[in-house]
This record gives structure tokens, C-alpha cells and sequence, in this order.
């Protein structure tokens, strides 16, 4: 399917799989394909869709692996970027589009710039959309910087005070740490309910 027939595409919700994973996905707009990876890990999709872009282009939301419908993974540690990378081109070759566009939002775009990095073949074009093309310690404490205010700015959400011991341990375990929760694990809830792991 070429930019040209991506009209062709269904809207609405998608599923294929990956690696034998459950892959969801949603099809809105008209024009040439753009595909879209939500920050988080685990946000959903919604809050990324775009209806002026809808205009010009068939934009393609995943849902990536761990979140809403698509399936979780084996193990916590299958949750990387190469993996999530991987998710996205199973994507790509089902639309069997030759050139793509990839939006990456937040953590969406270190799984975008991976993409682009294993498959420069496949890119018509890379939007990166508040992210960092480096998360070195530099990166992360200027993250958690700004992520001791997420509670404060988002009170209606009952696990914000959560957000910041979650996103410190995930920073942890990226640069070969040992974890910083305390023994209960409560610092990792709201991490491990994202990636589908719950409280146990």
C-alpha cells in the first residue's frame, strides 16, 4: 500500500500480531500514513490524537504492548525500546505502506528514533514531539525535576503522588541500578500497574 492508497485503510480499531502479541491499533483521517507512539510507558492513545492532522494524513495510533488492549509481554524486562521498536514495524509491514510518517510523543520518541535507527528504509519522515534524543543522567534529573510537580498538577489522578518513585526507579534500572523502592515495592506501583504486572 503506497502514502497515495492510505485512504483505503479502515478507521476505527485494529488488531494484528506481533510475535505472537496481540497489536492494537486505530485509524483515523486521510492522506499519507503517519504513525503515532503515545509517551508513558503506559499512557493510552487518546490523549495523542490529533484532528487537525486527521486532515492531512491517515493517522495510525498504537496502543504499544503492555497498554489498553494490545497484549502485555512475557516479563517486565521484555519492556524495551528495541521491542517496542519492533511492535511498531509489525505495524508498518501489516499496512504494508513503503515510506511512513512516525510520530513519537515523549517516551514514544526514543521508541520513534529507535525505529528510524532500524529502519531508515521505511521513513518518509520522524516527528519528535517533547522528547530527548539522549537519556543520560543529565536527562533524568531534569525529568524528575519536573516530575515533582505532576502531583500537584494533576490532583484528580489518585496515583500522581506515585508518578515520581515510579519513574525514579524505571531511571534507575535504564543505567544498571539497583531498584530504589523501598521493601514493600511501593514506589514501583503505579509503574508495574501500567505495564499490566498489578500490585503483587
Amino acid at each position: 500500500m503506497s502514502s497515495s492508497t492510505a485512504g483505503l485503510i479502515p478507521r476505527g480499531k485494529h488488531a494484528i500480531t506481533v510475535d505472537g502479541v496481540r497489536q492494537v491499533f486505530h485509524v483515523f483521517g486521510t492522506g499519507p500514513l503517519c504513525l503515532a507512539h503515545p509517551g508513558g510507558p503506559g499512557f493510552g492513545w487518546e490523549y495523542l490524537r490529533q484532528p487537525a492532522l486527521e486532515q492531512h494524513l491517515t493517522m495510525v495510533y498504537l496502543e504499544p504492548a503492555g497498554t489498553g488492549d494490545s497484549g502485555r509481554l512475557p516479563g517486565r524486562r521484555d519492556y524495551r525500546l528495541d521491542v517496542w521498536a519492533r511492535f511498531l514495524h509489525g505495524v508498518v509491514e501489516h499496512l504494508g505502506a513503503p515510506k511512513v510518517l512516525v510520530l513519537g510523543h515523549s517516551h514514544g520518541g526514543f521508541v520513534a528514533q529507535r525505529y528510524a535507527l532500524e529502519h531508515p528504509d521505511t521513513l518518509a519522515g520522524l516527528v519528535l514531539y517533547a522528547t530527548s534524543p539522549v537519556m543520560d543522567a543529565e536527562f533524568w534529573a531534569a525529568a524528575m525535576s519536573n516530575l515533582q510537580l505532576f502531583p500537584q498538577q494533576h490532583p484528580d489522578q489518585p496515583e500522581a503522588p506515585g508518578m515520581f518513585g515510579a519513574v525514579r526507579c524505571a531511571g534507575a534500572a535504564q543505567f544498571g541500578r539497583r531498584s530504589c523502592a523501598g521493601r514493600d515495592g511501593r514506589a514501583r506501583l503505579p509503574l508495574r500497574t501500567a505495564l499490566g504486572e498489578g500490585a503483587a
